[in-house]
């Protein structure tokens, strides 16, 4: 699963980066908010993580655009931000985000496993489960085909 990161902290998103990948998630990164709408065309990204404190477009703007592009309407939004004021968190809120995360209360690897719990709960199966799942389906048409050759092999002994 990919994820559209926008934090102009190089140094703090290089440090993410590396600890999402630990959890599965491959992270795009970008410090310039204006060049997400070419990344989200480019990656089709899962979701957007994106702190509220950039240069060229706030984070609070460039929520609001997300949410009204037909393109990227649905795609979930999630804020992890410094801002820890109650109006803050609701204006994130009440612009489309689904998520809200404090840097200073929320460690990387924290955010990380909620965002995959999120996404697997939201795709039905974790990734162990899929393999279960993927390994008994593929025995029962094993199962499946050994006894479709058996009956043809019957078949054939009979003429």
């Amino acid at each position: 699963m990919n994820i559209l990161y926008v934090e102009e902290d190089r140094f703090f998103a290089d440090t993410v980066k590396r600890v999402f990948a630990q959890h599965g998630i491959d992270l795009i990164h970008t410090a310039n908010a204006n060049e997400v709408a070419d990344l989200m065309k480019e990656h089709a990204p899962a979701a957007v993580l994106l702190d509220l404190r950039l240069a060229n477009l706030n984070g609070f703007e460039l929520l609001q655009v997300l949410k009204e592009q037909p393109s990227t309407q649905d795609i979930p939004l999630m804020v992890w931000s410094q801002l820890a004021s109650q109006e803050d968190i609701q204006r994130c809120f009440a612009l489309g985000a689904c998520e809200y995360f404090l840097k200073g209360q929320h460690h990387p690897h924290e955010v990380a496993r909620h965002i995959a719990r999120r996404f697997e709960e939201k795709n039905g199966f974790t990734a162990p489960e899929w393999l279960v799942v993927m390994a008994g389906f593929l025995a029962a048409v094993g199962l499946l085909v050994w006894q479709v050759n058996r009956v043809l092999d019957v078949r054939r002994d009979d003429r």
